[in-house]
Order: structure tokens, then C-alpha cells, then sequence
């Protein structure tokens, strides 16, 4: 998988006014990659992210994956790319409520027509990876949030997508929670080969990665 960006830019509205988020930004990602992406509040590290995914449209510039250009995507085409394509870390986990951890690791590939019995045996195998055999049928109200954690780094890589995108993976852990799901996330990164970007505020975090940027001014800067 590579990812190129070129010349891209975003603004919002902000009253009467046009607030540069973006600005000529670059960006190429290799296979097997995993790059941090830090930078201040409000420098556009989750505008960039929306962008990647598709949840937003740029004002202008071009993006493309294996060189597919995605300017001419509809939604239909964003949402199958981003099913088969794209797994999710945030910061506040977002598993689903009343789905057990096994059933939150194996949405991914239900998602794409695989079915409940496999999808399962691919979360249970990837939950033992991650030391959570014992939560399998747990609900995520009775995990604490390293775990529910883990169960979000397993759903996002359940499914080998292209490109895992982590936004502040360990940011509402403490230190030394955060270390142990930080190790894991590495571990399963590195044995997968797997193309991360992981946008952090974290000086640890970033410099376990191979190419460390930093967004300012609305571009992307070797760090």
C-alpha cells in the first residue's frame, strides 16, 4: 500500500471568515510504515486524519492510494475503502456497548460478508495475542480501559487493512497502563508489517516510529 498527498489544503468557515487548516501539504507513506504525526492543539492533526479516511473533502490538491486518485470517490466507494481498507484506534476506544470483546474484534470482518463464526475465531486468536482470552465474552463496561483498549488495537488490525490510523492511542490511559498497550500496539504493528500513522502528543510514542512529522503552519515537517 502507498499513500500520496499532494499539494492539499482545508479550510473551514468560521463566522465570515475562511480559517486555513491545511495548506500545500505533502505526504507519502511507504508499505509497512508507521509514522507519528505530532503538533500543538488546533494544528490540524484530526482535520489530516478526516481527510485520509474520507470523511472530509479537500479544497483542493490530490490524494491518492496505489495510485487511485480518490478525487472522483463517492461515498459508496468511501465507505467500502474504508471497511476493507482502514482500521481505527481512538483515543476513547468506541467499541460498541452491548457487543462483547470478541464480537467488537470480529465487526470489522462481519462488515465485509465474513461470517460470525469466523470473524469470532479471528477476534478470539487476536485477543489471546493481547492477553484478553479471559475477556473474551466481557461486555466493554466490565473491562477497565487498558483492556478496552487492546480491544480496540485487536479490532483495527483484525482485518489487515492497508492502513491503520491511531489517533492518540494511549492518551486517556495512565503511564503505566499506556506503556503496556503501547508495547502491544508495536508488537502487533512490527509482526503484521502493518502501515500505521499515529498522530500523538507523546515524545515516547513518536519515537518508537520510523519517520516522525510534525504539522505546522498547515504542512507536514520532518521532525
Amino acid at each position: 500500500m502507498t499513500l500520496s498527498m499532494q499539494g492539499l489544503a482545508k479550510s473551514f468557515k468560521q463566522g465570515d471568515t475562511q480559517l486555513k487548516i491545511l495548506e500545500d501539504l505533502e505526504l507519502n507513506l511507504q508499505d509497512g510504515e508507521i509514522v507519528a504525526v505530532i503538533g500543538e492543539s488546533g494544528s490540524g492533526k484530526s482535520t489530516l486524519l478526516s481527510l485520509l479516511a474520507g470523511f472530509e473533502t479537500p479544497d483542493k490538491g490530490s490524494m491518492s492510494w496505489n495510485g487511485d486518485v480518490t478525487r472522483e470517490w463517492d461515498e459508496k466507494r468511501w465507505s467500502e475503502f474504508r471497511k476493507r481498507s482502514l482500521g481505527f484506534v481512538f483515543q476513547n476506544y468506541h467499541l460498541i456497548p452491548y457487543l462483547t470483546a470478541v464480537e467488537n474484534v470480529g465487526l470489522p470482518l462481519r462488515l465485509t460478508g465474513v461470517a460470525g463464526e469466523e470473524a469470532n475465531a479471528a477476534g478470539e486468536k487476536l485477543l489471546r495475542q493481547l492477553g484478553l482470552a479471559q475477556r473474551a465474552d466481557h461486555l466493554p463496561n466490565q473491562m477497565s480501559g487498558g483492556e478496552s483498549q487492546r480491544v480496540a488495537i485487536a479490532r483495527a488490525l483484525v482485518h489487515k487493512p492497508s492502513l491503520v490510523l491511531a489517533d492518540e492511542p494511549t492518551g486517556s490511559l495512565d503511564a503505566r497502563t499506556g506503556q503496556t498497550v503501547l508495547d502491544l500496539l508495536f508488537t502487533l504493528l512490527t509482526e503484521l508489517k502493518q502501515t500505521a500513522l499515529i498522530v500523538t502528543h507523546s515524545a515516547e510514542v513518536a519515537a518508537r516510529c520510523h519517520r516522525v512529522l510534525t504539522l505546522r503552519q498547515g504542512k507536514l515537517w520532518p521532525s
